[in-house]
């Protein structure tokens, strides 16, 4: 969610969260097939997420649309767990 043009407006990312992740690199590791499993896959998904929430305060739209991404991640995967 948070892709890398705007580390340059938020240095502190790298410092706070420790496994970036973002829907870019998601995408493309999907077209490589760079996912032996599809929990490998959610892992991932998950991650960016919580990155997302960890970065971001409560209330900003990042944050809501974290909320709004993994409601859909959790109807997509329902038998995997996803945090919320």
């Amino acid at each position: 969610m948070f892709s890398h043009g705007n580390l340059q407006r938020y240095p502190e990312y790298y410092e706070i969260i420790k496994e970036p992740i973002d829907i870019r690199t998601i995408a493309q590791r999907i077209q490589k097939g760079s996912y032996p499993t599809l929990d490998d896959l959610v892992a991932d998904f998950t991650l960016m997420i919580s990155n997302a929430k960890t970065f971001n305060e409560p209330g900003s739209k990042v944050y809501r649309v974290s909320s709004v991404v993994i409601s859909h991640g959790t109807s997509a995967f329902p038998k995997k767990n996803i945090v919320q």
